[in-house]
């Protein structure tokens, strides 16, 4: 599967967006995509971190776990899930522009079981809304960055891994 990069430019510091970003606990109050979020690990967010996340998908709830496998703030970092026979890789780039943070998220899954990898050109069909997705996800978290609802406890996202 090809890599989807989806970025938006946010009128915010990278810390500040990282640190929007990376907070699972409040993920589910700014994206209307998600329907719950449940991390599953104690402690502060950052490397090791798991989470199961819950969104409906073609008129279904559907559930994944994922986990945080590296964890560099503000820079960013990287996410990843197994399901239905591919492994998948979410990364989250910030990168400082003149006016704000230029934030990216980019997504791949690579199938590892026989018929995940006959599926794939079936898979191919629904990377429309893959992008729709990931394009909406970015928008909320934007949105929220940008008003004056992040109020984010800084502990929430203090480990670095």
């Amino acid at each position: 599967m090809s890599t989807v990069t989806v970025s938006r430019e946010i009128a915010a510091p990278p810390q500040e967006v990282f640190r929007v970003f990376s907070d699972l606990h409040g993920c589910a109050d700014r994206i209307t995509g998600i329907m719950r979020a449940e991390v599953l690990t104690d402690g502060p967010i950052g490397a090791g971190t798991r989470w199961r996340e819950t969104r409906e998908m073609f008129g279904r709830e559907h559930s994944e776990e994922m986990e945080i496998t590296r964890f560099d703030p503000p820079h960013g970092y990287l996410v990843e899930a197994e399901s239905c026979g591919c492994h998948y890789y979410t990364e989250f780039k910030f990168t400082p522009t003149g006016t704000g943070t230029r934030a990216e998220m980019s997504f791949r899954g690579e199938p590892v079981t026989l018929m995940a990898k006959l599926m794939m050109p079936i898979g191919q069909l629904f990377s429309g809304s893959l992008v729709r997705m990931i394009e909406q996800d970015l928008d909320d978290l934007k949105c929220a960055i940008e008003s004056s609802e992040t109020s984010v406890p800084p502990a929430a996202t203090d480990a670095s891994g």
